[in-house]
């Protein structure tokens, strides 16, 4: 009987840095391009980013690309984490390299100066430190989207 090949997913080195180059492209440090897949959820976002070798056009300034729940520039930090440019910390929930292309997978650390989750039900939209309005959690739905 024949065997099944077996496939083993590595982990990967974090880059450094991220800095949005153009509409839903970031590139680190060493010129490699990521794109980003953005999940929302009631209790959480995160951010899939995959490394893909994409061509680059000329690079935009952030101010001029549409608002995105994203920051601009991730900087690695001690304890598996990035912070954003708007000051917002990312966990690094995993970071795999498999058949050449890597994952790696942020979820944005809650503010501790905003609400507390709990306390949305019958308080109205709630204010992320973004400052972007949510509705409550039973108005949600499960959102998937790659900023534009």
């Amino acid at each position: 009987m024949g065997e099944l090949p077996f496939f083993r997913a590595h982990t990967a080195l974090h880059p450094d840095h991220l800095w949005i180059w153009e509409r839903s492209v970031y590139v680190d440090e060493n010129q490699r391009t990521w794109l980003p897949i953005t999940i929302e959820t009631e209790s959480s976002l995160q951010v899939l980013m995959r490394q893909e070798n994409v061509s680059l056009g000329e690079a935009v300034c952030p101010s001029l690309l549409a608002p995105c729940p994203l920051p601009s520039m991730w900087q690695l930090y001690p304890g598996r984490r990035y912070r954003g440019s708007d000051s917002s910390f990312w966990r690094i929930v995993y970071h795999i390299e498999f058949s050449g292309k890597e994952d790696m997978l942020l979820e944005q650390l809650p503010d501790p100066e905003a609400p507390c989750a709990s306390g949305w039900k019958g308080m109205g939209p709630m204010h992320l430190s973004r400052g972007q309005a949510l509705a409550p959690p039973d108005q949600l739905w499960h959102v998937v989207h790659v900023c534009t």
